[in-house]
């Protein structure tokens, strides 16, 4: 954080926010902010971010578009646990990654997505799940 100037936010009578310097991720023009989670300086930079080869969902992963459309080919357009195609998701599918070393392992839909976050990825509470509802597939 540079800077000690407060800010008033209009509207907000209760909070006063210090203004902080900070390098906008696509232009890395530097711009001043009051909003700590702010990454760029105008709406057209991020316009830009989430409309450049998928920036919302590889920019994180350290992949790129190309990866992404080999991966969705592969699962043939699909969620890889529940099989659903693309056309019947509303949102593009997730790219999944493990949380301890960050690598990249499958495209999942919104719902499996969350389901296998829900669980913390704990294999044995799965594996529970899983004979609880007889381990009928």
């Amino acid at each position: 954080m540079t800077g000690k100037v407060l800010i008033r936010i209009p509207g907000d009578t209760h909070r006063i926010r210090p203004k902080v310097t900070k390098i906008c991720d696509v232009c890395s023009k530097e711009f001043i902010t009051s909003f700590s989670n702010w990454k760029r300086c105008s709406k057209e930079c991020s316009k830009h971010f989430h409309q450049n080869e998928y920036q919302k969902y590889i920019y994180p992963y350290g992949i790129t578009s190309a990866d992404y459309n080999r991966m969705f080919e592969e699962q043939e357009g699909c969620c890889f646990f529940c099989k659903r195609h693309k056309t019947e998701i509303k949102h593009k599918l997730n790219i999944d990654h493990c949380h301890q070393t960050g690598i990249v392992r499958w495209l999942l839909c919104n719902q499996c997505n969350q389901a296998l976050g829900l669980v913390k990825e704990d294999t044995r509470t799965l594996k529970r799940m899983y004979d609880a509802l007889g381990g009928e597939s």
